[in-house]
């Protein structure tokens, strides 16, 4: 048996001695049991969620609940940490709705700020309903919960997420950014079918700019004065199609951004530039390329313009 398991197993092994009368002829094996878990309970649930095997939640809480070693508060105390790690240390398959009712029904107090902030942090929506019924005045009660779940669930595209909460708040305005950043082109015609949905969409326009199908969507049904800042963002992050689809559809320019392609390997971007402009005629796309571990880069520049020690060498 490995090491760190011990403790909860001996926790479990602890609370059947109590519950069965057949293992009272053991007295002594359950005094040596109680007095090894009383150095390790007051931290049995935090410890086993941060490191342990979540799985043993439910046999460790109940040594924590009988435990003879811990005061009343020593218990809430755990009770309130565990609760803060549940969100992100179990899954719903794992039972991490039935712990945090399981904790909720020990000690209320569990849900406090940090509980909330790891709930907003990895929304689901089975959790968010439950918390909603226990606490209908969480949304109100902490700041910046319901923009928080919006904008992962938007970002991550958790349809249901973002229908429910749009069920519960139906005059609230919706900003199209986060979904247009995470590409979910589904999303967005939602939002904008059934939301007050923000129409200073300027944000979201450059947002979709890492995911071309929506911005060419968001193009076609809103008008839009395009500006500098969404060439420079898509050749910056090297979204090769999106650069086209402004420069050849729009008749954007393209910006002098060859050295950038180099350091990032973007290679297929430089293809372009150097299709439609002479930027990459610059001996330090050669260099960038060399520096920064892309011989790819290197090697597409020597294939176009030579190889720039050379012609250094030469010169000298």
């Amino acid at each position: 048996m490995q090491e760190p398991e011990e403790p909860f197993v001996l926790a479990s092994v602890s609370v059947v001695c109590r519950r069965w009368p057949s293992v009272e002829d053991l007295p002594h094996a359950v005094h040596l049991i109680h007095t090894f878990t009383a150095e390790i309970s007051k931290k049995a649930l935090p410890d086993l969620l941060e490191h342990g095997d979540s799985s043993l939640f439910f046999r460790v809480l109940q040594a924590v609940d009988e435990s003879v070693n811990l005061i009343h508060h020593e218990k809430l105390r755990q009770y309130r940490l565990a609760m803060q790690l549940i969100p992100s240390k179990m899954t719903l398959k794992g039972g991490k709705l039935q712990a945090m009712k399981e904790l909720y029904k020990r000690y209320r107090g569990a849900v406090d700020d940090d509980t909330v902030r790891a709930v907003a942090a990895e929304p689901e929506l089975p959790v968010l309903k439950w918390l909603h019924s226990c606490e209908p005045r969480i949304f109100k009660n902490f700041t910046g919960f319901e923009e928080r779940i919006f904008r992962f669930a938007s970002t991550n595209d958790r349809k249901g997420v973002v229908r429910w909460l749009v069920k519960l708040f139906p005059d609230t305005v919706r900003s199209l950014e986060f979904a247009a950043g995470g590409g979910h082109l589904d999303l967005i015609k939602w939002l904008m079918k059934h939301t007050k949905w923000d129409t200073e969409v300027e944000a979201a326009f450059y947002k979709a700019v890492q995911a071309g199908h929506v911005m060419k969507f968001l193009a076609a049904n809103y008008s839009f004065n395009w500006s500098e800042k969404a060439m420079a963002n898509a050749q910056m992050h090297g979204h090769t199609e999106t650069v086209k689809w402004l420069y050849f559809h729009l008749g954007m320019k393209l910006l002098p951004h060859e050295v950038n392609a180099a350091r990032n390997d973007f290679i297929d971007l430089l293809e372009l530039m150097d299709k439609e402009t002479d930027f990459c005629r610059n001996p330090t796309v050669f260099f960038a390329g060399c520096g920064n571990n892309h011989p790819e880069v290197a090697e597409w520049y020597k294939d176009h313009y030579g190889n720039p020690r050379k012609r250094k060498h030469c010169s000298q």
